[in-house]
């Protein structure tokens, strides 16, 4: 990314990173080594809202770069296809964040012709990169506890039928 001022690395690598989770049947699962290619060596997840993220196990503690791996690798198998649509991008310079609201639609497998559904779940991100705006260094992910709700049940329901 030589050439470019920091903001417009900040902003392009958190487009980059965000869009880099959409996936297509003929394209192939979401290349992992592309989403972990962008994080520090110490990055962290975690989620939000506070109130859901603590009455959801599997949502209440951050994650590492090898969490990270971990957590993609046990949902992409049952996962059909992402789109991601990105509606904001806001870009904090000198404090090196980037906020993005995107509409993320996951579609599980296993779901009927003509009758799958993909439920819209729109997030926001909040992306502290380093100083240069090159490496990740945490994220927070604040999820629709409505459509995250569904998509576990259609996630549930995928693997059942493995």
């Amino acid at each position: 990314m030589n050439g470019l001022s920091v903001y417009e690395k900040l902003r392009q690598n958190a487009k980059t990173f965000i869009e880099a989770y959409s996936f297509t049947p003929e394209a192939g699962q979401p290349n992992i080594d592309v989403l972990t290619s962008f994080m520090s060596s110490n990055f962290t997840l975690a989620w939000g809202h506070t109130y859901m993220t603590q009455r959801q196990p599997r949502l209440s503690k951050a994650l590492d770069q090898a969490g990270f791996r971990e957590h993609m690798g046990a949902m992409v198998p049952f996962i059909e296809s992402t789109r991601i649509v990105i509606h904001d991008i806001i870009v904090d310079e000198p404090a090196r964040k980037v906020v993005v609201r995107a509409s993320f639609c996951l579609c599980p497998k296993g779901q009927n012709e003509g009758e799958k559904e993909a439920p819209e779940n729109e997030l926001m991100w909040i992306l502290k990169f380093d100083q240069e705006g090159e490496q990740l260094e945490s994220a927070v992910e604040f999820l629709d506890a409505t459509a995250t709700a569904r998509i576990g049940e259609l996630v549930a329901q995928a693997k059942q039928k493995v």
